[in-house]
């Protein structure tokens, strides 16, 4: 029997700069500041803005990293695991 998270994970290789403040919880402002200063790498693809799922989860686990409160595991419910 399936997990019920895993029906709603999303497996998605990439996401809009609005989907991707909003999993981060982060203002679309934040976001497109961390995409303007290299800190959150981003791509255009038929003139899109997208952020690999890969970037964003890296982008993530490096801020939890440097939290001086982080209990951060490597474990992120399996949203780490490749597609």
């Amino acid at each position: 029997m399936a997990h019920r998270e895993d029906a709603h994970r999303d497996e998605r290789i990439a996401y809009g700069p609005e989907e991707a403040a909003r999993l981060i919880s982060r203002s679309r402002n934040s976001l497109y500041r961390y995409l303007s200063s290299g800190e959150l790498p981003s791509f255009k693809l038929g003139g899109k803005r997208l952020i690999l799922r890969e970037e964003l989860l890296a982008f993530i686990r490096k801020a939890a990293v440097g939290s001086k409160n982080s209990t951060a595991s490597d474990d992120l419910g399996g949203y780490g695991e490749a597609a």
